[in-house]
C-alpha cells in the first residue's frame, strides 16, 4: 500500500518539488528529464529489485551483487560447475537485454553510442571507464547492487562506506569529465517513456508475479526432488538475472544519460536516488524482518541451498574497500555506466555502432576484472613463497 501510495503521488510530488526549492536559490534547477512519470518509473523499478534481492538471498542464500557474481568467471581456477552458477544469473540479463530490445524499447531511449559516443566522449576514454569500473568493482568487492542495494539493506558498515566513496568518486569524476554536457537530452525527453504512474506499477506487478510464480515452481520442484538443489539455484539465478534486467529497464536505468544526469550537480535528475531509495524501502524491512541469532546469521535456512554464503557485517572497513569504491566510481562518472546496464546493453543494442560501442566498454571491464584477480594470485603466490623456511 506505501508502495501504490508512493507511485500514485508522484506526479504530485514531481510537480511542486519542495525538496528542489531551497536548491533552486542557490542555483541548482532540477534536469527537465526529472518529472514525476520518471518517479513512478523509479520507484517501480526500484521495488521489484528489491524484492529480487531478497528473493536470490532468502532462496539461495547468497548475496545479488553483479560485478561479484559475474566477475567471478575471469578467476583463474574457476571450476567449470562455479561457471554455470556464475553464467546462469549472467544469461538472466542478457536474455532481459533482448527482450527490452524487441518489446519495451521506449526504455532504452537512444543507445549508447547515439546518446553518449558521439556526443564527444571518445573510445579511448570509453576502455579507460570500463577497465576502472571493472578493476574498482573487484577491489571494493562489489558495485552499485552489492553494496548499493544489498550491503545498505542489511546495514553493513563497509556497504555504507563503499556506496559513500564511490558516489562521491562519481560525482568527481562526472564534473572533471563533464560527462553531463556529453549527453543527449532527447534520449530520454519523449512522450512514451517514461509512462504514467500506473502503468509503471501494474508493469512492475506483473514482473513480480511471474518472477515469484518461478520462485515457487523451482522451491517446490527442488523439494519434490524433481531437480536437483543445484539446479533449482541455476533457475533461480537465471530468473532473478531477468528480473533484474527488466526492472533496471523499467526504473530508466539502462540509459547512460539518465545516470550521467544524476551526477550533474547544478541541473540533477535524481531518478536513480528514487531507484536506490525505492529498492530499499522492500529489502531493508525484510532483511529487519528475518529471525537471526546472536551473531546476526539468519535462524531460518535458505528454502533452496543448504546455508547462506554471504560476507560479514562485522569485517572492518579497510583500504582495499575504499579505493576500489574510488576507482570504481571515478569509471561510473565517466560514462554512467556500471556492470548490469553495461552488460543488459550487450543484448539491447539495435544497431552495430551501437553493440562496438558497449562491447569495447564491456571487454575493458572484463579485463580489468581479470586484472586484478590474477594480480591477487601472483601476489598470493609471492607470499607463500615468501613464507616457506
Amino acid at each position: 500500500m506505501v508502495l501504490i501510495n508512493a507511485v500514485t503521488l508522484a506526479p504530485a510530488i514531481s510537480s511542486t518539488l519542495p525538496l528542489m526549492n531551497p536548491l533552486e536559490r542557490l542555483g541548482f534547477v532540477a534536469a527537465e528529464s526529472f518529472t514525476g512519470n520518471s518517479i513512478g518509473a523509479a520507484l517501480a523499478g526500484g521495488a521489484v529489485l528489491g524484492a529480487a534481492t531478497m528473493a536470490k538471498y532468502r532462496t539461495n542464500g547468497n548475496v545479488l551483487g553483479v560485478s561479484g557474481i559475474v566477475d567471478g568467471l575471469t578467476r583463474p581456477n574457476l571450476t567449470a560447475q562455479d561457471a554455470l552458477d556464475r553464467f546462469s544469473f549472467l544469461a538472466g540479463l542478457l536474455i532481459a537485454g533482448f527482450a527490452l530490445r524487441f518489446f519495451l524499447p521506449d526504455c532504452l531511449g537512444r543507445p549508447v553510442a547515439t546518446a553518449l559516443t558521439l556526443g564527444g566522449i571518445s573510445f579511448p576514454r570509453q576502455v579507460v571507464a570500463g577497465g576502472l569500473v571493472g578493476y574498482g568493482s573487484a577491489r571494493g568487492s562489489g558495485c552499485t547492487s552489492g553494496h548499493g542495494i544489498f550491503g545498505n539493506a542489511r546495514l553493513s558498515k563497509r556497504s555504507i562506506a563503499a556506496t559513500a566513496s564511490f558516489l562521491l568518486a562519481g560525482f568527481g569524476s562526472a564534473a572533471i569529465f563533464c560527462t553531463a554536457k556529453s549527453c543527449d537530452l532527447s534520449s530520454i525527453l519523449t512522450s512514451v517513456w517514461p509512462p504514467r504512474p500506473l502503468t509503471s506499477l501494474a508493469m512492475a506487478g506483473g514482473v513480480l508475479f511471474l518472477y515469484g510464480t518461478s520462485i515457487i515452481s523451482a522451491s517446490k520442484a527442488t523439494e519434490a526432488k524433481a531437480i536437483s538443489r543445484r539446479q533449482g539455484q541455476r533457475f533461480v539465478d537465471l530468473v532473478t538475472g531477468l528480473t533484474f534486467g527488466l526492472a533496471l529497464g523499467l526504473s530508466g536505468m539502462l540509459n547512460p544519460c539518465r545516470v550521467s544526469k544524476f551526477f550533474d550537480i547544478k541541473s540533477p535528475d535524481l531518478t536513480l536516488a528514487f531507484v536506490i531509495g525505492g529498492a530499499l524501502a522492500i529489502a531493508a524491512p525484510c532483511f529487519a524482518l528475518i529471525p537471526k541469532k546472536k551473531d546476526g546469521d539468519p535462524k531460518v535456512p535458505p528454502i533452496i541451498a543448504e546455508d547462506y554464503s554471504c560476507p560479514s557485517r562485522t569485517r572492518p572497513i579497510d583500504t582495499k574497500l575504499i579505493t576500489g569504491a574510488i576507482i570504481f566510481g571515478t569509471g561510473w562518472g565517466m560514462m554512467g555506466l556500471c556492470p548490469a546496464p553495461a552488460l543488459i546493453s550487450l543484448t539491447s543494442a539495435s544497431t552495430w555502432p551501437d553493440f562496438k560501442s558497449i562491447a569495447l566498454f564491456d571487454s575493458a571491464m572484463a579485463l580489468g576484472w581479470a586484472i586484478h584477480h590474477r594480480f591477487k594470485s601472483f601476489r598470493n603466490w609471492i607470499q607463500n613463497i615468501l613464507r616457506k623456511p
